[in-house]
């Protein structure tokens, strides 16, 4: 997998990544997963919404490949709950949200918490990449 990729999916968690974020905080991603120059009719806003359905498969993904709570903590910290939307959630309450998820305290959904959600997603991406030969490079 690609360290890039890492480091482009922990860029979610300050905002989320519902694609009116995404298009501030990861335009990197939004372009590696869906270029511009593939894409010519779509604005950095129709990418940035197919990167959001993208996430959300991964997600899909990624709590089949483990278990069920692992998509419904995913949806939580990265601000994809439909009963939550269109509304930004802070980071704190998604972290909270993420952690009742786990049956864990809120205060105790810790740091190497989020790493390992985000290692989770960053995999599925990869996984779903149309041309993972580009992502080897970076």
């Amino acid at each position: 997998m690609s360290d890039w990729l890492d480091i482009e999916v922990a860029k979610l968690l300050p905002h989320g990544a519902m694609a009116r974020n995404l298009v501030h905080d990861a335009p990197e991603l939004v372009e590696n997963f869906y270029p511009s120059v593939s894409h010519p009719g779509l604005s950095a806003e129709e990418r940035a919404a197919k990167l959001e359905r993208l996430i959300r498969k991964a997600i899909r993904r990624a709590d089949a490949a483990y278990h069920p709570p692992v998509g419904a903590m995913l949806r939580a910290l990265l601000g994809l709950r439909y009963d939550l939307a269109p509304h930004d959630v802070p980071l704190r309450t998604r972290c909270e949200q993420a952690g009742l998820v786990l049956d864990i305290k809120p205060e105790s959904f810790i740091r190497g918490h989020r790493e390992n959600c985000l290692g989770i997603l960053a995999e599925a991406l990869y996984e779903l990449h149309p041309r993972k030969e580009a992502l080897r490079g970076l």
